[in-house]
């Protein structure tokens, strides 16, 4: 494949990606046919079989977009803060505005990882690059974690992959009632909600 069929190619994937997440925002996933999506980008469902193995790989690759832009913006939030305190304070905080202004990309995100996906039936460099991914976000949290550790504003004995993991699922938790059209249970302002959540927190791992 020459290098200009290689770069249409991969315009043509970019444009199926954008049209089925389209289409999960519109139809939610589970209603989200192979049918759907390919009616949203204007091809057959003949054509998206050239490009995925299935609806599982198009889920997977609108998550794996998804996932490159969210940690792009965590980045970018701590890259000049000082502090592990107040880096996964401003971690925490890009989260919830990346969910507040992309809830379609949450909810896949939750989608996923309730229902699942059958990875035996997915390309296995964009399974692998899936994970890859995930450890690079789990990478900005770890370095966050020894950065408080070492600063001794965190309690020394914390296991810090035990923490990111925790901190990762209580987030995703909490994200989902915040973002949810019915706002918190509590009956109060959605991001007074989530930070009141991760006040509590940071108290159970702070160093007094």
């Amino acid at each position: 494949m020459s290098h200009r069929e290689a770069s249409e190619r991969q315009a043509r994937l970019d444009f199926l990606i954008e049209s089925a997440s389209r289409t999960f925002a519109v139809h939610g996933v589970d209603d989200s046919s192979l049918e759907l999506i390919a009616r949203e980008a204007e091809y057959t469902r003949r054509t998206l079989y050239s490009y995925f193995t299935g609806r599982d790989e198009i889920v997977l690759s609108v998550l794996l977009r998804d996932l490159k832009t969210r940690i792009a913006v965590h980045e970018e939030a701590v890259r000049t803060v000082r502090g592990g305190l107040n880096k996964l304070i401003k971690w925490a905080d890009s989260y919830l505005q990346y969910a507040l202004e992309n809830p379609d990309s949450f909810r896949l995100q939750s989608y996923v990882n309730y229902n699942g996906i059958n990875r035996d039936r997915i390309d296995a460099d964009l399974v692998e690059n899936f994970y890859r991914f995930n450890e690079q976000l789990r990478g900005q949290l770890r370095s966050i974690f020894e950065d408080g550790i070492r600063e001794r504003c965190f309690l020394p004995g914390l296991n810090i992959d035990i923490c990111v993991s925790q901190f990762v699922h209580s987030m995703r938790a909490i994200l989902s009632v915040t973002i949810s059209e019915g706002g918190s249970t509590a009956c109060v302002d959605p991001q007074f909600y989530f930070f009141s959540f991760l006040s509590v927190f940071i108290r159970g791992i702070q160093r007094i």
